[in-house]
C-alpha cells in the first residue's frame, strides 16, 4: 500500500475514526472525533483533515451527509502504523488456560476444544487447519457472524456461509500463510474471494515440536477489534503449541 506519509494530526484523526467505527458500526462524524480528542482539535479542522484522508483513499463517505468510514487501506495503515496491541491481562490469560480441554485423549479433541475456546473468547467465528495425517479444516462459532450488524444483509451472509461450506477459499489463504511467521491479518478486499471481501481474518500458525503443523484464527467483519483479536489469536496459538508434549 503506497500512501503519502501522514503527519501527526492526520494520524491522530485517522486512528480516532477507525476506533470509533469499530466501537459503533456507525459512520464517524467530525463532532465525534473532536469529542474523542477532548476538543484539542476543532470539528472544522477535523472535517478538513477527513476530506484529505478521503482523497488519500484511507476513508470513504457512505452518503453525502454521513460521517466517514475506514477503507481497507485505512484499516491497513491503522494496523501497520497506528495500532497498539491490547495485551491480555493475567486474569484473561488464566481464563483461557483454564478453558483448555482437560486430559484430551486425541489431537482432534484438543484442537476442537481450543477452537471453541478461541471463538468464545473472541466472540468471532474461529477456524483451524491441521496438516497432521489427513488435512482438515475445523470451523466453529458461526453464530457469532449473525451478531454483526454488517451481516444482517442476507446476500453478504450467504456468501460467508457458502465459504464455510466450501472451505477451499479459507484453506488456500491459510496454506499460503503457513510459510510466514507471526500473526497475519487479511482485510476485506485483500482476500482473493468475493464471498469474504466484507470480512477480515486474523491467523497464526501453531507448532508441534518446533515444526509448523497448522494454523488457527478468527473471521469477522472488517470492523474488528484488531487490538484484542491479534493478541488473543497469538496467545492461544502460542499456548496451544506449548501444550503438545503429552499428546501423540
Amino acid at each position: 500500500m503506497n500512501v503519502t506519509p501522514l503527519n501527526t494530526r492526520r494520524k491522530e484523526i485517522l486512528q480516532s475514526i477507525v476506533e470509533l467505527y469499530i466501537e459503533s458500526a456507525i459512520p464517524v462524524s467530525s463532532q465525534a472525533v473532536a469529542r474523542r480528542l477532548e476538543w484539542r482539535i476543532s470539528a472544522a479542522t477535523v472535517r478538513n483533515v477527513m476530506a484529505e484522508l478521503v482523497d488519500l483513499g484511507l476513508l470513504w463517505q457512505p452518503h453525502t451527509s454521513a460521517g466517514r468510514v475506514p477503507t481497507d487501506s485505512g484499516y491497513r495503515y491503522y494496523i501497520n502504523s497506528l495500532l497498539e496491541i491490547e495485551e491480555l491481562t493475567r486474569s484473561e490469560q488464566e481464563l483461557i488456560e483454564s478453558g483448555y480441554p482437560s486430559n484430551p485423549e486425541a489431537f482432534d479433541e484438543l484442537l476442537t476444544g481450543v477452537l471453541q475456546l478461541l471463538s468464545n473468547v473472541s466472540r468471532y467465528t474461529a477456524f483451524a487447519f491441521s496438516a497432521l495425517g489427513k488435512e482438515r479444516l475445523y470451523i466453529t462459532g458461526t453464530s457469532y457472524i449473525l451478531e454483526q450488524p454488517e451481516f444482517q444483509d442476507a446476500r453478504k451472509l450467504q456468501g460467508i456461509l457458502r465459504t464455510f461450506e466450501r472451505q477451499e477459499p479459507l484453506l488456500e489463504i491459510i496454506k499460503e500463510d503457513l510459510a510466514r511467521e507471526g500473526v497475519k491479518v487479511h482485510i476485506g478486499g485483500e482476500n482473493p474471494y468475493e464471498d469474504i471481501r466484507e470480512c477480515s481474518l486474523v491467523i497464526s500458525n501453531y507448532k508441534i515440536k518446533d515444526t509448523d503443523t497448522g494454523a488457527l484464527g478468527i473471521i469477522g467483519p472488517r470492523r474488528m477489534s484488531y487490538a484484542k483479536a491479534i493478541s488473543t489469536v497469538d496467545y492461544i496459538a502460542r499456548t496451544f503449541s506449548a501444550g503438545f508434549s503429552d499428546i501423540e
